[in-house]
C-alpha cells in the first residue's frame, strides 16, 4: 500500500477530514477496508465481495471492526451472472474471456449476483456524499462506474485498477478520458501523490497501472490536496 500510493491516498484524506464514507469495491478478505479503518476509526466502510468463500474470510477478518460487507458485486446492471474463480481468489473476474485463467484445472463458476451502485444507494442508505470509491475488480471497474451512473457527482475521489485486465474489458483510459474527464480530474497514483494529466495521450495506455484517480471537479481543495507538487 506504501509502494502503490493507496496510504498517501486514505492519509491524506483523513488528515483533511474527507473520509467519512468509503466504498471497497472488490474488497476480497478485506485487506483494504481493514487499512482504512486502522487510518479512520469512525468513517462509514461498506466492503464489497461476491465470491462466497472469500466473502466468509472477509467476514470473519472484519468481524470486530464496524465495517459493513455485501455478498455481492457491484455492476452496470442487476442480476446474475457468472465468475471465474482461480485458486488464488484476488484474481476472480467477471470477464470470463480471461483465457490466461481459463485454461487452467484449478478454476471454477460461480453465478453471483449482481446490484448497481445507484440501486444499492437508492433501497440501502441515504448518502450525501461518498468521499472514497475504490475499485479493484480484474478489469470490470468500467461497468461498476456506470452503476454509479446517477450519482456520480456525489462521488469525491475514485480511485481504479488499471492494467493489462484492460486488455480484456476493451476500456482503456481513453475511454475514461471521454466519458469522465468533463466532471472528474484524472491521475496516475504514485507513492507521494497523484500526477493529473490536462489531457488524454496515447503513451498513457502502457497497460502498467497499477491505480488511477479521479477528482470531482467540484472538489478543487482535494485536486490540490492530493496533487504531486512540482
Amino acid at each position: 500500500c506504501e509502494n502503490n500510493g493507496e496510504l498517501f491516498l486514505l492519509n491524506k484524506l483523513n488528515h483533511s477530514d474527507n473520509l467519512n464514507c468509503i466504498f471497497d469495491v472488490g474488497a476480497n478478505i478485506g485487506t483494504y477496508s481493514l487499512l482504512a479503518r486502522d487510518i479512520n476509526k469512525k468513517c462509514l466502510i461498506f466492503a464489497f465481495e461476491p465470491v462466497p468463500e472469500t466473502f466468509i474470510g472477509l467476514q470473519k477478518k472484519v468481524s470486530d471492526k464496524d465495517i459493513k460487507t455485501f455478498n455481492f458485486a457491484l455492476g452496470s446492471n442487476i442480476g446474475q451472472e457468472k465468475m471465474l474463480i482461480p485458486k488464488d481468489s484476488k484474481l476472480s473476474t467477471l470477464l470470463l474471456d480471461n483465457s490466461n485463467l481459463a485454461n487452467k484445472d484449478d478454476c471454477k463458476y460461480v453465478s453471483v449476483k449482481i446490484v448497481t451502485g445507484d440501486e444499492f444507494l437508492k433501497n440501502k442508505y441515504e448518502l450525501s456524499r461518498i468521499s472514497l470509491l475504490k475499485i479493484d475488480t480484474e478489469g470490470y471497474e468500467s461497468e461498476v462506474l456506470k452503476g454509479f451512473r446517477g450519482i456520480i457527482s456525489r462521488v469525491n475521489v475514485i480511485q481504479f485498477e488499471y492494467g493489462k485486465a484492460n486488455l480484456l474489458s476493451k476500456y482503456f483510459l481513453k475511454d475514461y478520458f471521454n466519458d469522465y474527464y468533463k466532471e472528474f480530474h484524472i491521475g496516475k497514483l504514485y507513492p507521494n501523490g497523484v500526477y493529473f494529466y490536462k489531457k488524454y495521450e496515447w503513451d498513457l495506455d502502457d497497460f502498467i497501472g497499477p491505480n488511477f484517480v479521479m477528482v470531482n471537479r467540484c472538489r478543487k481543495d482535494l485536486y490540490d490536496l492530493l496533487s504531486i507538487k512540482n
